[in-house]
């Protein structure tokens, strides 16, 4: 409609109030209607005086609020904007920017109402952006189901001509089917009432499309359970292999451990250790030490300076696995911490400094022996360790 409006005084007496009317609406019970309201809500009057009183305050047309159901209310423009009429000077279009959009697109068969309403807005926005302007159209919904101005194609052949004299039945048919569209079960619950009705084969289809769709969701769903099933016997095997792994280092250290306990019950006799402590040919012990000298503390060591157990290291593992070289690094070890502890603190952290210097040259040459021969290298070395030790250990005062 066209107001000529002079002040606010105009609008209130000449202007339709769209509050009663979707008032009027609701009386009505419709399942779905659509408002739209193609105008400005800016104030024009917003400088305005009226019988003295300031209207500046108010903001143009103003949302809408009814207690109305099932519609759906559509604004050209957002809150204090202008609704364009023209693009420009060259625009010879009869009809603002809202409504030439909106025909345009009404024309487009299967669009629903929400998807148009959305398409309609954005190209506004578009046009009315290109020549500076801010026009934002803006929906109020409060309808429930699907409503078309035009079906989809592929629905048109199915809808049958309504009788004459059928009209409130089938009023009651066409409100219930707007409701239900796109919905199988609601399209089911059309077919139940309605099984001849108008949109018998259009319920029919749409419940064949819900069956279909839900076989590709089940699909999909066992598709997604087969993978994370994969994905779970994979971390699965995984854990397995890592348990394994453990269990089989862990037997790997039991191993060693039962072997060092084997070795300490082993009962010999001072001379027979001496010889396997030195080696062939040393029964009497390293250079320095006579058998009438070895005291008999060291004779007794059956054991490595440490533990077999836990985790090793190569030449660790080797000592432990060999009885001569066991005793051998105990008597060394023993001859180390006496001869350290006899000397003041400078002193003694020299000796440590030479004694972890020494175990690194040990290490570094028998590991890469080039004969191959890796326990008579450990041995030989531990002996000359032995007898450097204890010659300094005996010059002490």
């Amino acid at each position: 409609m066209d107001l000529d409006a002079q002040d606010e005084s105009d609008v209130i007496n000449d202007g339709v109030n769209v509050v009663k009317i979707l008032g009027q609406m609701s009386v009505a019970q419709a399942k779905f209607s659509l408002v739209i309201l193609d105008a400005c809500r800016d104030n024009p009057f917003k400088y305005a005086n009226v019988g003295g009183r300031s209207i500046a305050i108010l903001r143009g047309l103003a949302p809408v609020s009814s207690n109305a159901r099932g519609i759906m209310v559509v604004y050209s423009a957002g809150n204090g904007q202008k609704a364009l009429d023209k693009l420009g000077d060259d625009d010879k279009n009869p009809n603002g920017l809202f409504t030439r959009e909106f025909l345009k697109v009404m024309e487009t068969p299967g669009f629903k109402i929400q998807e148009l309403v959305d398409e309609v807005r954005e190209s506004v926005i578009a046009q009315a952006k290109s020549v500076g302007h801010t026009q934002t159209p803006a929906v109020y919904n409060e309808s429930n189901g699907t409503f078309f101005f035009l079906l989809p194609s592929d629905q048109k052949e199915t809808i049958t001509t309504v009788p004459n004299g059928v009209s409130g039945q089938t009023d009651r048919e066409s409100i219930f089917w707007q409701s239900a569209q796109g919905d199988p079960v609601a399209c089911q619950a059309y077919l139940k009432q309605w099984d001849n009705g108008v949109y018998a084969a259009l319920a029919r289809r749409c419940i064949e499309k819900g069956d279909g769709h839900q076989a590709e969701t089940a699909r999909l769903a066992e598709i997604e359970q087969q993978r994370r099933v994969a994905e779970n016997e994979k971390r699965l095997a995984a854990t397995e292999e890592k348990r394994k792994a453990e269990e089989a280092r862990l037997a790997e250290i039991e191993r060693l451990r039962r072997e060092a306990e084997s070795r300490a019950q082993i009962v010999v006799s001072p001379q027979s250790v001496t010889r396997k402590l030195f080696g062939p040919g040393l029964a009497s012990g390293p250079a320095g030490i006579q058998q009438n000298e070895y005291p008999e503390r060291y004779r007794s060591i059956t054991t490595p300076s440490f533990s077999c157990m836990g985790s090793l290291q190569p030449v660790e593992r080797l000592i432990c696995s060999d009885v001569q070289l066991a005793h051998a690094d105990g008597v060394m070890g023993q001859i180390y911490r006496e001869y350290r502890s006899s000397r003041n603190s400078d002193s003694a952290q020299l000796i440590r400094d030479e004694q972890r210097a020494w175990l690194k040259l040990r290490n570094r040459n028998c590991l890469n022996n080039i004969s191959g021969d890796q326990l008579a290298c450990l041995l030989r070395m531990t002996n000359s360790r032995i007898d450097e030790l204890w010659s300094a250990y005996r010059r002490l005062p």
